[in-house]
C-alpha cells in the first residue's frame, strides 16, 4: 500500500455456526507499515517469447547512433596545430588561436593540440556556427577562479580528445562570474554539441558549480572521467549517449543530469557500455526524457540510506545541493535520492545495477521496462516505481530492504527472476491515493477451517489497476501484501511464492475486485485475517488453508497428490497460519494434502477452488453477500 497510515479491512467476528447462516461484523484497522529484514533469493530463466514489446517501444525513442567524429579519437601532429599552456606565457602556432593573457581562445574549425597548465586561466572556443572543432588534451591542468576552465561559447561541434595514456584536469571554484548572455555553470561548459572521446582520463572539478554541461547534445565514447561537483556531475539538455566509457561522479546533486524543459521529446539518456560508480546527494540518474540502457556495470548511491522509511515522494526533483556549499539551495528544497529516475518511458536491455538510494531506487513517472540485466537494491522507499505500468520481461531483479517492492498502476511479469524484500508491499498495483466505489462487498460463507469469514467483494472498481504474472520466477518477503492489486491479480503462467504479513491486517495475496489463476504454480503463507484465496473465476485448482496454530517460520510447506508424489514445496521465512497453493497438477474431483510440520490437512477438490477469502469452519467457501457501504477505502 501506498499512503503511510493506511486502511485495511478486518473482520472481527462472532460466528455461530447455525445450520442456515453465519452472522459476522467488521472493523477497521488502521496501521502503520512494519519493518521486516532481508531475504534470500532463487534464479530462473528469462522467457523471451512472452516479451511483451514495451520494452522495444520505449527503446525506439532514443537515439543511440554515434558518429564516426565521436568514436574516432586518431589525430596527427602533422594535421594539428599546437598550443602550449603556461601562466602569462601561452604559445599558439597559428592565428585561430588568440592568447589574451591566460585566456585562450579557439577561433576556427580545425584541430589542437594542447598541452601545459594554467593556474588561473581558461580555454574557450569561440568559433563560427558550422565549424567542427576538435580540442586534443595531452597531459593539460586549467584551474579557473570565477568561470568555467573550459569554455565552448559557439560552434557546430566539440570534440573533445584526451591522448592516450594522459591526465587532463579541469577547475573551477568561487561563485560564477558571468561575462555573456550564456548562464555558464560548469567547471566544463558548452552552448552547443560537445563530444569527448580517447581513453586518456579527464577529471574536472567544480567547488560552486556542475562538473560538465553541455547545453545540446552530448556525447562520451570511450572515455575516461571523474567528476568532484556541488552540482550535478554531467548535466546536458538535449541528449547524452555514452558507449565504452568509465565514470566516477562524486556530487551534491544529480551524478547524471539531462532534462529539457522546453520540448518533452528531448532529454533523453542512452547508455550503450561502461563502468560507472556515482555518489550523489541528490539522484543518481535523472532524465527528463526517456532513459535506455542496454549495458555496462553500475553502482549508485543516492542521498543516505538510513533503513527503510517510505514516504519520500514529498521530494522536489530538481531541489538540492552538497551540504557546506550554497549551489542550488533554497530553504523551501527538499532533494530527491533517487537512483535511477525518468520523467519519460525508462528500459533495461541488459547490465549489472547495485543500487543504494534513500528514496525509490528505480523510478519513472511512467514506465519501466526490463528485457534483461542483474539488480540489486537496497532502498527506504519503492525498490521499483511507475507511475503508469511496470514491465517485466526478463533479468535478475534482487530488493534486498524496500518499503514497497515494485509498484505501479499496471505491473506485468513475463519472465526473469524477481526476488522481493519489503517492509510494506511486496507488489503493489495501485493507482493514486483517492479511491473510487460504492454499493456494498460481501462477507464469505462457510469455508475451511479456521479465519474469519471471508469477503466477497467491494462495491466499485478503486482503479483500473492490475498485477498479472504470465511467467518467470517470483518470490516474496514481504511484512504487507506480499501481492496486492487494488482492482486485478491475475496468474497465467511462472512460479511465485509468498512469505507474507505475520499481522492480520494484511493478507499474502490481496485483490480488490477479482483474482483468477489459469496457470502456474502458487504457493502464499501468511496470516490469516485477511487471506484470500483466487477467485471463482479460475481455471486451475486453488486451495486456502488455514491452520488451527501459527506455524514457525522456516518450516516447509510441501503439497502432495493422492499417490505421494510432491508437486511442491516452499519454506517460508517467517510465521504463517494460511497457506494459499495453486498448481496445475490440482484438478477437480483429486485428493491433496498439505503439510508443515506437525501439522497437516488433506482436501478433497469438490470444484477448482477450495476455502474462500478468509473462511470459517469446514467446507467450500460460500459467495459473498453485505459488505462495506461506498465502497472499500481508496488506497494509493
Amino acid at each position: 500500500m501506498r499512503s503511510r497510515i493506511k486502511t485495511k479491512r478486518i473482520v472481527c467476528a462472532v460466528a455461530l455456526l447455525l445450520a442456515s447462516a453465519v452472522c459476522l461484523s467488521a472493523c477497521s484497522l488502521i496501521k502503520g507499515y512494519i519493518r521486516n529484514g532481508f531475504g534470500g533469493g532463487s534464479t530462473a530463466t528469462p522467457d523471451p517469447g512472452t516479451q511483451s514489446g514495451i520494452g522495444g517501444e520505449i527503446s525506439a525513442n532514443v537515439e543511440t547512433g554515434f558518429s564516426s567524429k565521436d568514436t574516432d579519437s586518431g589525430y596527427t601532429e602533422a594535421g594539428s596545430f599546437t598550443v602550449v599552456l603556461e601562466d602569462g606565457a601561452t604559445q599558439a602556432d597559428t592565428s585561430k588561436v588568440e592568447v589574451s593573457g591566460d585566456v585562450v581562445t579557439v577561433t576556427a574549425e580545425g584541430t589542437y593540440v594542447f598541452k601545459g597548465s594554467l593556474s588561473n586561466g581558461r580555454i574557450v572556443v569561440n568559433a563560427p556556427k558550422s565549424d567542427k572543432v576538435r580540442i586534443v588534451l595531452e597531459g593539460v591542468s586549467v584551474k579557473c577562479s570565477g568561470f568555467a576552465a573550459f569554455y565552448v561559447a559557439q560552434a557546430d561541434k566539440v570534440i573533445v580528445t584526451a591522448a592516450d595514456g594522459t591526465e587532463n584536469s579541469f577547475e573551477s571554484d568561487g561563485a560564477f562570474v558571468q561575462i555573456d548572455d550564456n548562464n555558464v555553470d560548469g567547471a566544463v561548459f558548452s552552448k552547443d554539441d560537445i563530444s569527448f572521446n580517447g581513453s586518456g582520463k579527464i577529471s574536472v572539478k567544480c567547488a560552486e558549480g556542475n562538473g560538465i554541461v553541455g547545453k545540446d547534445d552530448v556525447v562520451f565514447y570511450g572515455s575516461v572521467v571523474d567528476v568532484t561537483a556541488a552540482g550535478h556531475g554531467v548535466q546536458a539538455k538535449d541528449s547524452l549517449k555514452i558507449a565504452e566509457s568509465t565514470f566516477s561522479v562524486d556530487s551534491g546533486k544529480d551524478a547524471i543530469h539531462c532534462a529539457n524543459s522546453d520540448d518533452t521529446a528531448k532529454g533523453n539518456l542512452y547508455i550503450e557500455s561502461g563502468s560507472f560508480v556515482f555518489k550523489a546527494d541528490g539522484d543518481g540518474i535523472d532524465v527528463s526524457g526517456t532513459l535506455r540502457i542496454d549495458g555496462g556495470s553500475f553502482d549508485i548511491t543516492a542521498g543516505e540510506y538510513k533503513g527503510v522509511s517510505g514516504g519520500n515522494d514529498s521530494f522536489n526533483p530538481r531541489g538540492g545541493g552538497r551540504p557546506g556549499s550554497s549551489y542550488g539551495q533554497t530553504s523551501q528544497d527538499t532533494v530527491s535520492t533517487k537512483g535511477i529516475k525518468a520523467d519519460g518511458g525508462a528500459v533495461f536491455n541488459s547490465g549489472t545495477f547495485v543500487l543504494v538510494c534513500a528514496d525509490d531506487a528505480i523510478h519513472s513517472n511512467t514506465t519501466v521496462a526490463f528485457t534483461d540485466g542483474t539488480f540489486t537494491i537496497t532502498t527506504g522507499d519503492d525498490g521499483i516505481h511507475a507511475d503508469s505500468e511496470v514491465v517485466v520481461d526478463g533479468g535478475n531483479i534482487t530488493v534486498l530492504a524496500s518499503y514497497e517492492g515494485v509498484e505501479g498502476e499496471k505491473i506485468t511479469v513475463n519472465g526473469g527472476r524477481v526476488d522481493l524484500t519489503a517492509s510494506d508491499d511486496g507488489f503493489n498495483a495501485s493507482a493514486g491515493s483517492s479511491g473510487e466505489g460504492g454499493g456494498y462487498g460481501g462477507y464469505g460463507g462457510y469455508g475451511g477451517y479456521g479465519g474469519y469469514g471471508g469477503y466477497g467483494g467491494y462495491g466499485g472498481n478503486s482503479s483500473n489497476c492490475s498485477l498479472t504474472i504470465n511467467g518467470g520466477y517470483v518470490k516474496v518477503n514481504a511484512s504487507g501484501d506480499g501481492v496486492d492489486s487494488n482492482s486485478v491479480l491475475t496468474v497465467n503462467g511462472g512460479e511465485v511464492y509468498v512469505s507474507g504479513p505475520t499481522n492480520n491486517g494484511n493478507g499474502a495475496i490481496d485483490y480488490e475486485n477479482s483474482g483468477t489463476i489459469t496457470g502456474g504454480t502458487v504457493i502464499a503463507a501468511g496470516s490469516s485475517g485477511m487471506a484470500q484465496n483466487f477467485g471463482s473465476s479460475s481455471t486451475q485448482g486453488t486451495i486456502l488453508l488455514t491452520t488451527q496454530s501459527t506455524i514457525k517460520g522456516g518450516t516447509g510447506i510441501t503439497v502432495k497428490d493422492s499417490s505421494g508424489k510432491v508437486l511442491v514445496s516452499f519454506t517460508p521465512e517467517k510465521n504463517f497460519n494460511s497457506i494459499v497453493v495453486s498448481t496445475p497438477e490440482i484438478v477437480q474431483g483429486g485428493t491433496y494434502t498439505v503439510t508443515a510440520g506437525s501439522w497437516s490437512e488433506t482436501v478433497k477438490m469438490t470444484s477448482l477452488v477450495y476455502g474462500g477469502g478468509g473462511s470459517f469452519g469446514p467446507g467450500g467457501g460460500g459467495p459473498g453477500g453485505g459488505g462495506w457501504p461506498g465502497g472499500r477505502p481508496g488506497r494509493p
